[in-house]
C-alpha cells in the first residue's frame, strides 16, 4: 500500500494507484474510503471496466443493488468481455432478483457467449426463460446445464 500511495503523492491522477489503493480499501472494510478513490480514478478514466466493476462490489456490500447493476452495466459497455461483470452469475442473478428476467436473460446470453461451458448460467437462463413465461424453450438450457454438470440436473428448474 505504501508503494501506491507514494506513486499517488508523485501522481495523484495515476488510475492504477488509484484502483489499487481503493481495492485494498474496500478489503479492509473502509466502503466510503474505497469508494472516494474509486470516483476519483473515474473522473480521470471513465471507462475502465474494472473500476466500474469495482465501484458495482462495493455498491453491493453496501446493500445498494441498483447502483451495483448500473455500475456493472458500465463495465459491461465499456468492455463488453470484461468476465467479471459480464460472465460471472453476480449481475445476472441481481437482475433477476430484482424481477427483471428480460435483462438477466441478456445477460446470460452474453455470459454464455463468453464463456459456454458455464453450466450455472445455462440453467439460470432456463429459469429467466420460465419466468419470462416462455415454457417451451428452457429446456434445452437445463438440459445443456445438466450435461455440462450433473449436479445440476436436481436443480434444474430452480433459481
Amino acid at each position: 500500500m505504501q508503494r501506491y500511495v507514494a506513486v499517488l503523492q508523485q501522481d495523484p491522477q495515476n488510475v492504477d494507484a488509484l484502483y489499487y489503493v481503493a481495492v485494498l480499501a474496500l478489503q479492509e472494510g473502509q466502503l466510503d474510503e474505497g469508494l472516494k478513490l474509486i470516483r476519483r480514478a473515474l473522473a480521470v478514466s471513465p471507462a475502465q471496466a474494472r473500476l466500474h466493476n469495482l465501484m458495482g462490489q462495493a455498491e453491493l456490500r453496501q446493500n445498494r443493488d441498483k447502483d451495483a447493476l448500473l455500475s456493472f452495466g458500465r463495465a459491461i459497455e465499456a468492455e463488453p468481455a470484461f468476465a467479471d461483470a459480464g460472465a460471472g452469475p453476480l449481475r445476472p442473478r441481481r437482475a433477476a432478483a430484482a424481477d427483471r428476467p428480460a435483462e438477466a436473460l441478456r445477460d446470460y446470453d452474453r455470459a454464455i457467449g463468453l464463456f459456454p461451458g458455464m453450466a450455472a448460467a445455462h440453467a439460470n437462463r432456463g429459469n429467466a426463460l420460465k419466468a419470462l413465461g416462455r415454457p417451451d424453450e428452457p429446456l434445452a438450457s437445463f438440459q445443456r446445464a445438466a450435461e455440462l454438470d450433473p449436479k445440476l440436473a436436481r436443480l434444474a428448474g430452480k433459481d
